[in-house]
């Protein structure tokens, strides 16, 4: 054999064995630990991604963290551990987290970031997305935290779906009561980063039966597993969206210096990291540029936080086409990014996405500004919302009349044209804290059923 392939297969079954001796650990040692009294208005909550992390799912959890301790709830965050190099996005999340948040990270030694260190060989340890092992360092770790006094409430939030797993083991020992909080779909309309395979619809399965209490961040959502598990109790299932935090709305920061407003130039900003390829988006706006080459001194594209090396090739191809026509700015956090927001010209929203239960967070905070939203494509959710509150235009994905039509009018419609009555309804109908509230009323609910 090949000393190269025999090198790796040693070090594979070495990591399978300290994999499965580690796995035997942790579940003898949450056999045996003992039962104790649930204690009202205590919650857990689990999810692998917690600030200093500052993924796009972070923002919910911390804010629903931060809402349930100010509403009165004793809580404790079971986590991964801290990121290697945190960035100061990260930081400024987790100072919005009140200090009463009890906060339980697994340890770095056997697991990173990304989940665990360990790669045992295929075949010996169950698959799930996110990973078993790190469903089992959650559940170790909560085992390690939760004191004299077990959580009449455990949530989990996914992806990453082996949140849910660690979730369930952990409602089942103490007969919590368990809600689990899809931000996007698991084995039902999955998306792209996530994997779920055959034992993930199991998994999937187990918790959705074990629940008491659904959530999902779209209506369509809902009506997707409604579908896919029609045996589902219709009651327990509930529409939390992802909704505008106030807390960093508020915040008195400002956008400064001239690349945030593009050398006063008229701006189409995107904010956040588009994970799917940019070229139809980028070879519309080059119709539209070869169209108006007089616009290229005038019209820009701000693209702000960092892009896939696919993108941003494309986007340095645009720049070299339409010299000044592109403009890419590092990632911040969110404070800074909603102060860019109310000094652009206009909120760009690429919404080329499977179908309308698909809305990307962007869309409830472009809301919350007082700035037009230009949505290119029609598939994903933001269309319907934007349309609805009257805050922009909405144009067909690959349209380049189309778009040229709708800059055209955001050029010279007043700002003060797209601060409509129904964009206000959303605005005031998706603020995080009035949602969470609404959360926290079916979750007490809930307890309250399973006390009984």
């Amino acid at each position: 054999m090949n000393p190269h392939r025999l090198g790796r297969l040693a070090k594979g079954l070495i990591q399978t064995a300290v994999a499965s001796v580690w796995r035997i650990y942790v579940m003898l040692r949450f056999r045996a630990v003992r039962k104790r009294p649930l204690t009202p208005r205590n919650m857990m909550i689990i999810t692998w991604a917690f600030p200093p992390m500052a993924t796009v799912g972070v923002h919910v959890v911390s804010s629903f963290a931060g809402e349930a301790s100010r509403a009165g709830w004793k809580v404790t965050v079971v986590c991964g551990p801290i990121p290697k190099r945190p960035s100061s996005a990260g930081f400024e999340l987790l100072a919005s987290i009140p200090a009463a948040v009890k906060i339980c990270r697994v340890s770095s030694l056997l697991m990173n970031e990304y989940g665990s260190r360990l790669y045992p060989l295929a075949g010996t340890v169950p698959q799930i997305d996110g990973g078993y092992l790190t469903a089992l360092a959650l559940l170790d770790r909560a085992m390690s935290c939760i004191g004299d006094e077990a959580p009449s409430v455990v949530i989990a939030t996914g992806p990453r779906f082996s949140n849910f797993l660690a979730a369930h083991w952990i409602a089942d020992k103490f007969k919590s009561t368990l809600a689990i909080h899809y931000r996007d779909e698991w084995t039902v309309r999955t998306p792209d980063f996530v994997k779920a395979g055959k034992q993930d619809c199991l998994y999937e399965i187990a918790c959705l039966e074990r629940a008491d209490l659904v959530f999902f961040s779209s209506d369509s959502k809902l009506a997707s597993y409604r579908q896919a598990y029609p045996k589902l109790n219709p009651e327990k299932l509930a529409v939390m969206m992802n909704g505008w935090d106030p807390y960093f709305h508020r915040r008195p920061l400002t956008a400064t210096g001239d690349e945030a407003t593009g050398h006063r130039r008229f701006t189409l900003v995107y904010l956040g990291r588009w994970h799917r390829p940019l070229s139809t988006f980028l070879r519309t706006f080059d119709k539209l540029l070869s169209n108006r080459p007089e616009w290229t001194n005038l019209l820009q594209l701000v693209f702000v936080g960092e892009q896939n090396m696919e993108n941003v090739q494309a986007l340095n191809k645009l720049q070299d086409t339409h010299p000044g026509s592109v403009n890419v700015l590092p990632h911040v956090g969110l404070a800074q990014a909603i102060a860019m927001m109310r000094v652009s010209s206009v909120l760009l929203l690429i919404n080329e996405h499977d179908y309308d239960g698909v809305i990307p967070q962007k869309t409830y905070d472009y809301l919350a500004t007082d700035r037009p939203i230009l949505v290119y494509g029609e598939t994903g959710g933001a269309a319907r919302i934007v349309r609805e509150a009257d805050a922009g235009i909405v144009v067909k994905a690959g349209d380049a009349l189309a778009l040229l039509a709708a800059v055209e009018r955001l050029m010279v419609a007043p700002p003060a044209s797209w601060l409509t009555e129904s964009r206000s309804a959303w605005v005031q109908r998706t603020n995080r804290t009035t949602l969470l509230r609404e959360a926290f009323s079916r979750i007490e609910h809930a307890v309250e059923i399973r006390s009984h």
